[in-house]
């Protein structure tokens, strides 16, 4: 999950109106990894050594607040859903 989907992470490759979109600073994303077990998807912190490296959602207030997802403004568990949220929101 990138977590902070905002206008200036989402880039135009070249100035052509057809240009490839690219999208900009992961540095709050985390990994996220779907447990087989229960299908829930669980977010990995850094880069996942190990899969007994991560937990179940995650409730950090992290992101710009214009662009946060209802679930990260009232400490929800968050899934990849907030990123497709955001990216409806921008």
């Amino acid at each position: 999950m990138h977590r902070d989907l905002k206008p200036e992470n989402i880039l135009f490759e070249t100035p052509d109106p057809h240009s490839r979109i690219m999208i900009a600073d992961f540095g709050i994303a985390v990994k996220l990894v779907h447990d087989e077990e229960t299908g829930q998807a669980c977010v990995g912190y850094k880069d996942i050594p190990s899969v007994d490296n991560y937990e179940l959602g995650t409730t950090e207030f992290v992101g710009t607040l214009g662009y946060l997802a209802p679930e990260v403004m009232v400490n929800l568990p968050q899934t990849e859903k907030i990123d497709i949220w955001t990216i409806g929101y921008v």
